[in-house]
Formats: structure tokens, sequence, C-alpha cells
């Protein structure tokens, strides 16, 4: 549960930054949500693999 947490805040992190540059150079209020995802989505899955150790191994 603990890591499911640290993932999402990962992810959040990014797509907060991400929101508030786009809002900060005043990009389009359609293209915003896009790039929240664009930028959380990879964080989160780096976040995973950088922070994956052998307790994690399935089976």
């Amino acid at each position: 549960m603990r890591r499911t947490v640290e993932v999402l805040l990962a992810g959040a992190a990014a797509a907060g930054v991400a929101i508030g540059l786009l809002v900060t150079v005043g990009a389009s209020t359609t293209l915003i949500p896009t790039g929240a995802l664009g930028a959380a989505i990879p964080v989160a899955l780096i976040y995973v693999v950088v922070t994956a150790d052998s307790s994690d191994r399935l089976g």
C-alpha cells in the first residue's frame, strides 16, 4: 500500500509541475490535461523501475 501511494505521489507531483509550467506560459486550457498525463505517466513508471528491489518480484 505504501508503495502505491509513493507512485501516485510521484505522478501527481509531475502532473503538478506540468500544469504549473503550462499555465505560466499561457498554454491552451485544452492542452493542460494532456500535458499533465504526459508528464505523470512516464514519471510514475520510471519511479517504479528505479525504486524496484528484489522483494517486488512475482512468485
